[in-house]
């Protein structure tokens, strides 16, 4: 899978996803639901931080799949799921279908006097698969390549990340980090952490001017 992981604030999402729909007059399909396919697609901004609003109320992340009429070839697939909690609702499934891109939002939590922003992913795969006919026939089973405008679009968006902010570095580990967008860098100075997983991120350009926090 290629990815891109960044951190960013709730106006980070927004301009991004007005970004898409700007260059790709993207389509962003959500990735669960408690009523039966076809899921809805959102074609504006609004409409999209609704629903990740509505997600944040329910303490639940954020996915979308990303589609565009300019790498959309076939109908997404979508899944029943019976939870073992007893949830019951529909997903959609993963690189079946589309080809669609995943956009998982980096979103702002909160544990008591606690807040940190957790890391988001914008990613597609190198195949698809058409359908769910090969789970009753395998020789039903076929694939699609990964068009090469989603390739192209991958790379507008690592463009746009590189453009809009800066890398970070891992605290404990030192390692390279996600990409720090302009919002969620304004954030991590005002004292909000970057985490991903039990690790926490800093801008990387400004590692020996930063402040650590304990």
């Amino acid at each position: 899978m290629a990815a891109s992981w960044f951190f960013m604030s709730r106006d980070d999402t927004a301009d991004i996803v007005s970004f898409l729909i700007d260059r790709f007059s993207a389509e962003f399909v959500p990735d669960r639901s408690i009523t039966p396919p076809s899921f809805p697609r959102y074609t504006t901004v609004a409409e999209v931080q609704s629903r990740i609003d509505e997600d944040v109320s329910a303490s639940r992340s954020s996915r979308f799949h990303v589609l565009s009429r300019q790498w959309e070839e076939l109908p997404l697939q979508f899944d029943e799921v019976h939870a073992n909690d007893g949830q019951h609702f529909y997903s959609v499934a993963m690189r079946y279908g589309g080809p669609a891109f995943d956009l998982i939002v980096s979103q702002t939590w909160t544990d008591g006097q606690q807040h940190w922003i957790v890391a988001g992913q914008f990613g597609d795969y190198p195949y698809y698969i058409v359908d769910k006919a090969f789970l009753a026939d395998y020789s039903l089973y076929r694939e699609i390549k990964r068009p090469a405008v989603m390739t192209d679009a991958h790379k507008e968006v690592r463009k746009y990340l590189r453009r809009n902010g800066c890398r970070s570095v891992c605290r404990e580990k030192g390692h390279t980090g996600p990409w720090i967008l302009r919002g969620a860098l304004r954030e991590f100075d005002a004292g909000i952490w970057l985490r991903g997983g039990d690790w926490h991120y800093e801008p990387k350009q400004d590692k020996a001017k930063t402040k650590r926090r304990s």
